[in-house]
């Protein structure tokens, strides 16, 4: 499984996909089974709590810090992001 071509192979930290590659419109990551629906919803969560705790400054690293959190999950426990496939003909 590769990330993207030239990178190195990458091995999923969970024994099923938690996230899959979308396969509507857009690029990316789909939620793919229940511990994704439930990651992807405590990821929600915190950021409302940070949205009403944090102002200013630490909101804003907050926020960063959260989605940058949230992707590091995704990328160790998915397959790689991907967009539809294209049409034959």
């Amino acid at each position: 499984m590769r990330l993207c071509e030239g990178s190195p192979v990458r091995r999923r930290v969970t024994s099923k996909p938690w996230f899959g590659p979308k396969r509507h419109l857009g690029w990316g990551w789909r939620v793919a089974s229940a511990e994704g629906a439930v990651a992807t919803g405590i990821f929600l969560v915190l950021l409302v709590v940070a949205a009403n705790v944090l102002s200013g400054a630490a909101r804003i690293i907050g926020f960063v810090a959260l989605v940058v959190l949230f992707m590091l999950v995704v990328l160790l426990t998915g397959g790689p992001p991907a967009g539809p496939e294209p049409p034959d003909g």
